[in-house]
């Protein structure tokens, strides 16, 4: 019998290596790959191992060890490409008690007849102040130390069309609010102080669709400054004050007949996250195959030094690859790390966890099983047809520990020192976390909000 730790497919110099049934291996006549096939997942308890199991072999699960056979990570992906029937057991999650528990609090306010589509926490963070997003189309700012809402504008006075998913974005000092149809081309910068839209945000219409419209703002040298997509391709710096351009620099993208540019990339910009000291951004974008791509580069070298920094600056760094998966999850923990969510190198074999990034040497630090995140598709109008498409839930926020959770749920806390799951409850799910108040902000079927916070029995 052939040893179970020999690769038993032709690549017997592959680096990395998963494990299969012997009857998943049977090629076609002639065929260089192991054909996609009908199979489960077994999870073996050690880790995040699992073994790819014919149905038959599923039958009895525990009995299919003398079956199993080594072969490169290339072949189990190519066989994982056909139905996954279910999975067997789970990988190994470290727990430990640890005394957490989540407090809640309603706060009374007069009737509230809409819901709440999605919350940004406002600055000062020593406020309890957030700015909310409502199905009827508005944008509100909640008080939850004096209860009170008051209405900041609404969607169409900001020029925007209601028909699409919109996320919202502020600036650290709580001036501003990005405003933007999250899978489409357009989106406005909005001044709360001054009751202006300050800024029109334009990013192409080269296949929108595909990716969240990147905009995030950071501050430098007390300044407020806004990051966002111009083309599919590239990202631009301005100064949302005045909508003043930071980053002016020759296109990056061309039209068939024309000149290559020197500098171009070939990369859809995605979801973006800033650093705590806003030192470094990590993008969680794709490129053609498509493969998603996490990468990261310095602001500072970026906005001072290199006009370029974006596209093949020397900070840069590629943290990950993942085949058919992209903007999904992702934190910062500190100033140089990022929590990326899903381990695991392609979107068939995702194991639920989370990856941890060195971004100035780009080396992965930590990765550990456990928090959730899943995809879900959404109905849009693509260039006058009616498409679904694919996109990611979830959330990752870092404060002393790692939070995780869905829009139904479930919520965990996470310690990412060593991996272990510190608290988890299935029926909470939050909309936002406010750092400054350390409180999670909710609203129950009634429409009543909630504030949690976490309490530690020491």
């Amino acid at each position: 019998m052939t040893h179970m730790n020999s690769i038993v497919c032709d690549h017997c110099e592959a680096e990395k290596v998963g494990k299969a049934c012997e009857h998943l291996l049977a090629k076609k006549v002639g065929g260089e790959y192991y054909p996609s096939q009908e199979h489960l997942r077994n999870f073996t308890g050690r880790g995040i191992e699992f073994i790819l199991i014919c149905p038959q072999c599923g039958e009895r699960p525990d009995h299919g060890e003398p079956f199993w056979r080594t072969v490169c990570d290339s072949c189990v992906q190519d066989i994982s490409c056909g139905k996954r029937l279910g999975d067997f057991g789970n990988p190994q999650v470290l727990t430990r008690q640890s005394g957490l528990k989540l407090v809640h609090q309603a706060v009374v306010l007069p009737t509230c007849n809409f819901r709440v589509i999605a919350a940004k926490p406002l600055a000062p963070f020593d406020a309890a102040a957030w700015i909310i997003l409502t199905d009827t189309h508005e944008l509100i700012e909640f008080n939850a130390c004096k209860p009170s809402l008051h209405l900041a504008t609404t969607i169409s006075a900001l020029g925007l069309s209601s028909d699409q998913p919109i996320t919202v974005s502020v600036s650290r000092n709580g001036q501003f609010v990005a405003v933007t149809h999250t899978y489409g081309r357009d989106g406005v910068v909005f001044d709360r102080i001054k009751k202006r839209v300050a800024m029109r945000l334009l990013r192409g219409e080269y296949y929108p669709e595909h990716c969240k419209f990147s905009a995030v703002f950071f501050e430098l040298e007390n300044r407020q400054l806004l990051i966002h997509a111009t083309d599919w391709n590239r990202l631009d710096i301005s100064d949302p004050e005045n909508g003043s351009l930071l980053t002016q620099r020759t296109p990056t993208s061309y039209l068939q007949g024309e000149v290559r540019p020197p500098h171009y990339l070939d990369y859809f910009h995605c979801g973006l996250a800033i650093s705590p000291n806003s030192e470094w951004v990590a993008d969680n974008g794709w490129v053609w195959h498509p493969v998603g791509i996490v990468v990261a580069w310095n602001l500072r070298r970026w906005l001072k030094e290199n006009v370029w920094e974006a596209e093949d600056g020397e900070s840069k760094k590629s943290l990950c690859s993942r085949s058919y998966y992209w903007d999904g999850p992702m934190c910062w923990i500190d100033n140089r790390t990022v929590a990326v969510w899903g381990l695991g190198e392609d979107d068939l074999l995702l194991i639920p966890g989370v990856r941890l990034f060195d971004v100035e040497s780009g080396v992965e630090k930590f990765s550990f099983a456990g928090p959730i995140a899943s995809p879900s598709t959404l109905p849009m109008n693509v260039r006058g047809k009616e498409q679904t498409v694919s996109h990611q839930l979830g959330t990752l926020a870092f404060d002393r520990w790692l939070f995780s959770w869905q829009p139904k749920g479930p919520f965990s806390v996470w310690d990412v020192n060593d991996g272990a799951r510190l608290l988890i409850e299935s029926d909470f799910a939050p909309l936002s976390y406010h750092p400054g108040t350390k409180t999670f902000l909710s609203q129950l079927v009634d429409g009543t909000f909630r504030l949690s916070t976490i309490h530690e029995n020491l």
